[in-house]
């Protein structure tokens, strides 16, 4: 019988290990058991299932409880809630085992729960309200405040813009460095609000009308026709308060 067999109930535990415990027993039965009961606690025989260790919690700063070993045997340990207000450590050859799931099986913990996510092959956080990927270092990942080289090109999606029919165009970075619009009637063109620059794929619809720039320090290239079909390419650069436009037609 192993230790998750036990009744919580102390009248209910009659023998340890086949030995005779109850009321009225041979004394050497007492002896018997007593081996019996350190013999598994000392070789962690909780048995097949699982056994549970709710809210174990450790409230003074300078002690400390040191685990040297869990053995599972066919079954495994499922941790309600601990608290420790001190280290947790562990020997410099041992190691942390932290949950594997996928993504439909994240729940909802608490603030800081940590996991590896099977699905995207990533540690993952929860930080009380989502969970977060940890992204690991790279030597080749660009930084926005560190300063690098490229080596090598770059392959990238242009933004679509939409059909312009009317209003004010203004460009946003954030959409990327390569957009594609179609003049769809009327409207005015204007430099984007930060340094940057962005070129911009024009295609004229049936219904194209005149498109004005404003705001421009300076506007080169060619002229902006309003023929069903024409394409140009919109060069648009802003550096602090200066912008420029270079129009360059495709036909």
């Amino acid at each position: 019988m192993a230790v998750k067999d036990w009744s919580t109930t102390a009248a209910s535990n009659a023998a340890i290990d086949g030995i005779n415990i109850a009321e009225g027993c041979p004394p050497s039965n007492i002896n018997n058991a007593i081996r019996a009961l350190m013999a598994s606690v000392v070789e962690g025989d909780f048995g097949s299932g699982t056994v549970h260790f709710d809210n174990i919690t450790e409230s003074t700063a300078d002690a400390g409880v040191t685990i040297e070993a869990v053995l599972l045997k066919d079954g495994g340990i499922t941790v309600g809630s601990v608290t420790a207000s001190g280290v947790v450590g562990a020997a410099e050859t041992s190691f942390v085992l932290i949950p594997v799931g996928t993504t439909a099986q994240r729940g909802s913990p608490s603030d800081g729960a940590l996991r590896r996510n099977s699905t995207d092959s990533r540690l993952e956080y929860y930080d009380g309200s989502a969970w977060n990927q940890l992204q690991g270092y790279d030597a080749d990942t660009l930084f926005a405040d560190t300063s690098d080289t490229l080596t090598v090109g770059f392959n990238a999606t242009e933004h679509d813009a939409g059909t312009q029919t009317t209003g004010t165009f203004t460009p946003d970075p954030a959409d990327g460095n390569f957009q594609k619009a179609v003049n769809g009637g009327a409207h005015t063109l204007a430099p984007p609000g930060s340094t940057c620059s962005i070129c911009i794929q024009y295609t004229n619809n049936a219904s194209a009308g005149a498109i004005t720039t404003s705001g421009f320090t300076q506007t080169t290239g060619d002229t902006i026709s309003t023929t069903d079909g024409d394409d140009f390419l919109f060069f648009v650069t802003r550096n602090n308060s200066f912008s420029h436009l270079h129009v360059v037609a495709l036909q």
